[in-house]
């Protein structure tokens, strides 16, 4: 038995064939994939191919209706129906082969209104995925018929009080003439002025849908006053509504690019952070185990992509992130897909060049402690260099300040990790080769002297 977050899948996958198949209505002769939503069915692969879209020579007469699944790095194609491709344990973007022979259309006066759907009140049903023209008259007009690939029913409510089911699909309204006066559906509520869909991430919630729509991006008019701070969660063909605050929408199975409804007067989710510097965004995935680490908020944190975990992997969701030992292209085949990012960190800054010169060893002293300093000093071009891994690296910055050849010189050393600096005030002794000074850092000051090295 399939619980209700299962059966609801199922349904919207069922759904997404019949509006991938009416979007090829009328179109060229060749058949074409037609996204289907987030989605897996466990095994009858049949091929396979690369890249994060399906081969278009894949999709052929002996394919029609059939399934393909990709993630970022390939496809697999699977000989099962799209609408029956559920529970696999690896969700991807699931795509359907939608034959080019035009998809009839409803005839008579049936109308589309969107995704949706409303419990009980059923009066007939057809076979097929399209309502019966001949069910739509006078007597029924303003009413409702919701269908699916398999059939459709027919429902006495008037059609823009039809929410709350449990089971959307593609919802139509009966445009008759009617036979008397009729009360005229009541008017969805106007946005509230200022209100607005917010997207905060990838994520789905189970039950609790209330209405549904078309196209991937939430309808306007369903932000209002009494829904802010729930939830839409949108795929390519539809999205659907959730009486639930967005912050405790975790959980569901057919994760989607989620919103929260910003009204005035309600405290919004901020929209989410563009990727930090070094992560980039490479879609929807994840991989079981090899969790090394995680942090809160819904992107990466920066520090945690640097040249060590380079090409490896971070999976996010609205409520924090996890971090995987595992090269991005492999990371497949966990059961939470959340944003996937690989760690490309910045290129490290050149190393500054190698300066021909003096080389003086010197000491820093602070009360009974001495710290162990060797430079390089181009006095024909006043330029110092420090012989530590920080200034090789291109972390650590030299400005000269003073300079007159053989006889003083005043620099500063910044290091850029942490915002420490020394400054060196020297005067050079005999004939360059000696240094009498003294030195500056933060917190403290004393001598700094040394002789030039061989």
């Amino acid at each position: 038995m399939m619980d209700g977050c299962s059966c609801r899948l199922v349904r919207t996958a069922q759904l997404l064939v019949l509006v991938g198949a009416s979007t090829v209505a009328g179109a060229a002769s060749a058949n074409s994939w037609q996204p289907a939503g987030v989605g897996d069915c466990p095994a009858r692969d049949v091929a396979g191919s690369r890249g994060p879209v399906p081969e278009a020579a894949k999709c052929d007469s002996n394919f029609v209706g059939y399934t393909a699944v990709c993630w970022p790095n390939g496809c697999t194609y699977k000989k099962v129906a799209t609408g029956s491709c559920t529970g696999g344990m690896n969700p991807g973007q699931m795509y359907t082969c939608a034959a080019a022979t035009p998809v009839a259309k409803p005839a008579g006066n049936w109308q589309a209104v969107g995704l949706g759907d409303c419990s009980g009140r059923d009066v007939a049903g057809t076979p097929g995925p399209s309502p019966d023209p001949s069910k739509c008259n006078a007597s029924f007009a303003g009413q409702t018929a919701v269908c699916w690939t398999t059939g459709c029913t027919y429902k006495k409510v008037a059609t823009n009080a039809c929410t709350g089911g449990a089971n959307p699909g593609q919802m139509y309204t009966c445009a008759a003439a009617q036979a008397a006066p009729a009360v005229a559906p009541a008017a969805a509520p106007a946005p509230a002025i200022g209100a607005s869909w917010q997207p905060v991430g990838v994520g789905d919630c189970p039950g609790r849908d209330v209405a549904g729509s078309a196209g991937p991006n939430p309808d306007p008019g369903k932000c209002n006053a009494s829904f802010a701070g729930q939830t839409a969660v949108c795929w390519n063909t539809g999205c659907t509504y959730k009486t639930v605050a967005t912050g405790s929408c975790t959980g569901g199975a057919n994760p989607g690019q989620m919103y929260t409804c910003a009204a005035p007067g309600a405290a919004a989710t901020p929209a989410p952070e563009p990727a930090p510097s070094g992560w980039q965004g490479v879609g929807v995935g994840d991989c079981p185990g090899r969790d090394v680490s995680g942090s809160a908020g819904s992107v990466p944190d920066p520090a945690k992509c640097d040249s060590g975990f380079a090409g490896q992997t971070a999976v996010c969701w609205a409520t924090g992130c996890t971090y995987k030992s595992v090269a991005t292209k492999a990371c497949t085949g966990g059961a939470n897909p959340g944003q996937m990012y690989t760690c490309a960190p910045p290129a490290a800054p050149p190393a500054p060049p190698k300066l021909k010169g003096k080389h003086y060893a010197v000491v820093n002293y602070t009360g009974d402690k001495q710290n162990a300093h060797n430079f390089i000093v181009d006095w024909r071009a006043c330029k110092v260099a420090e012989l530590t891994p920080d200034f090789e690296h291109g972390q650590e910055d030299i400005t000269v300040l003073a300079c007159r050849p053989g006889s003083r010189l005043v620099f500063k050393t910044d290091f850029r990790s942490n915002g420490y600096f020394i400054q060196y005030d020297w005067v050079m002794l005999d004939n360059g080769s000696t240094v009498a000074g003294s030195y500056r850092d933060p917190t403290s000051c004393g001598p700094s002297a040394g002789k030039a090295a061989k």
